[in-house]
């Protein structure tokens, strides 16, 4: 089941940041987070082993791409010296919500079943939606409540340069931070996987 999910967001990660650089960040997470709204009330709707293992494939699928759209939109919207808390408040957010969510997820299972919480939380998701539609734009200069000012210092000191600046794959994979990043990310993603997924069915 874990796995169906990492196989699709795994193949469709790169090609879900590529369309945000051409299309904007902005359309993109939008329609992640209604994907991922609609597959995580769809896992609730489940009959079997099968149906869902294929919402759950395409839940991964629909949901590939948050982490380098959000990385992109903020190279647009952070100065390089402030580019690391944002990164970091991403990141802290993200934890911060599967920490949570036990206090939402146990008392609805509890109470109506164990599909209820699958049909709120996408529920939620969906007003997210509403959220960064109205308040989110791809760049600050798309902001009315930006100031001049603001707008100024984020322009002159971001770290994101406008235009296509082609990268080989081969000049990737000789890169050692590359390769580093990977071995990081592959670890603790194990280490989280086997905690979320399989330590429930131990305990």
């Amino acid at each position: 089941m874990l796995s169906a999910f990492a196989l699709a967001y795994a193949l469709f990660e790169i090609p879900s940041g590529i369309l945000g650089d051409r299309i904007g960040q902005r359309k993109v997470l939008i329609r992640i987070v209604i994907w991922w709204s609609v597959f995580t009330a769809l896992t609730g709707a489940a009959t079997g082993l099968v149906t869902l293992m294929i919402t759950r494939f395409l839940f991964g699928m629909g949901e590939a791409g948050a982490y380098p759209n959000s990385s992109a939109a903020i190279s647009k919207w952070f100065p390089r010296n402030e580019t690391a808390k944002g990164m970091s408040s991403c990141a802290i957010g993200s934890n911060t919500g599967a920490a949570l969510a036990p206090l939402i997820v146990v008392p609805l299972a509890v109470k109506f079943g164990w599909r209820a919480p699958f049909f709120v939380n996408g529920c939620l998701g969906l007003v997210w939606v509403l959220v960064c539609y109205f308040w989110f734009r791809d760049f600050p200069s798309q902001k009315k409540r930006v100031s001049a000012e603001e707008l100024q210092h984020i322009e002159e000191n971001r770290s994101f340069e406008k235009g296509e600046h082609p990268v080989s794959w081969s000049a990737l994979l000789k890169n050692r931070n590359v390769w580093f990043l990977a071995l990081m990310f592959m670890t603790s993603q194990w280490a989280n996987y086997f905690f979320v997924g399989w330590m429930p069915i131990f305990l």
